[in-house]
């Protein structure tokens, strides 16, 4: 369950942020999606640390 929670959020979280920047240039998309990725990578550790046992 952690890895499925772990794979969505960073999905997620790596689409929006280069639907961000991909308004600017295409390295750009992919700097800002690596970057949301942690992001998301991030919160899903905190929610299954929080909620799973």
């Amino acid at each position: 369950m952690k890895g499925i929670l772990n794979t969505a959020l960073t999905f997620i979280a790596s689409m929006i942020g280069w639907v961000i920047g991909a308004k600017i240039s295409i390295f750009t998309a992919f700097v800002v999606s690596t970057i949301f990725m942690g992001f998301g990578l991030y919160a899903a550790i905190r929610i299954t640390k929080y909620y799973l046992p």
